[in-house]
């Protein structure tokens, strides 16, 4: 398992045969996980890799994979900001209760070590992890391959968080071209929907955003509406 993490990061690489195009399509989806949570809601933030302990051992290898061919993607491990835990993050969780403003997830499919981040004792998890009016975004699976699993996802996390939100963004690299995220809240006032930072053209052309900007903050909550459907009768 542990090797596959590699490869997979490899095979995109070789798939798309430039590294620069690989490092753009994956700043979609970075810059709007971190656009719809962490930069809205700014405070002490985890970010959760697969915490499996058959992926640690190749943990660090992917890490030197990304400064060697996505330098872009990982100017933040030289940031002064980060401390950088290689470990066990269910672990990690249970050790910091209340400690953080902002979780994200940036999980694989739920398959093997992945799957426990789909399920409600993880959500669990976090929610004691966060702070009184702390926010979380996951990945949450295509609306057109996964449906069922969001339902169930929207589900549990209602049942845990006063605020519940599905959306969306489009990533050639994942399968049917989409992939979406689960976003929470513990503060019953949050509304994902609206930027709490409107930006400028300036600023978006000034943090060299590629893919997000405020009126594609919106639109991410736009369902078609066969997902719409289903997903409100949650």
């Amino acid at each position: 398992h542990g090797h596959a993490v590699v490869v997979r990061w490899l095979r995109m690489l070789t798939a798309l045969e430039d590294p620069a195009r690989v490092q753009f399509v994956l700043k979609a989806w970075k810059e709007m996980t971190h656009s719809t949570a962490a930069a809205q809601w700014p405070g002490k933030q985890l970010l959760i890799a697969p915490s499996d302990p058959l992926v640690l051992s190749a943990l660090q290898d992917v890490i030197q994979v990304s400064k060697k061919y996505l330098p872009g993607m990982a100017v933040g491990y030289s940031s002064a900001k980060l401390t950088l835990h290689v470990g066990d993050g269910f672990e990690f969780m249970k050790q910091n209760q209340e400690a953080f403003d902002v979780i994200i997830t940036d999980s694989s499919d739920p398959m093997g070590p992945a799957e426990s981040l789909f399920k409600e004792s993880y959500y669990q998890l976090m929610k004691t992890a966060l702070r009184e009016d702390g926010i979380l975004c996951c990945q949450g699976e295509c609306q057109w391959l996964h449906l069922d699993l969001i339902k169930e996802m929207r589900q549990f996390c209602k049942s845990l968080f006063p605020v519940v939100e599905y959306a969306y963004c489009t990533i050639p690299t994942y399968p049917s071209g989409q992939i979406g995220f689960m976003l929470c809240s513990k503060n019953p006032n949050t509304n994902f929907r609206e930027p709490v930072q409107q930006l400028s053209q300036q600023q978006v052309e000034e943090r060299s955003l590629k893919y997000y900007n405020s009126d594609i903050h919106r639109a991410a909550f736009i369902l078609p509406e066969f997902a719409r459907k289903a997903l409100s009768d949650v």
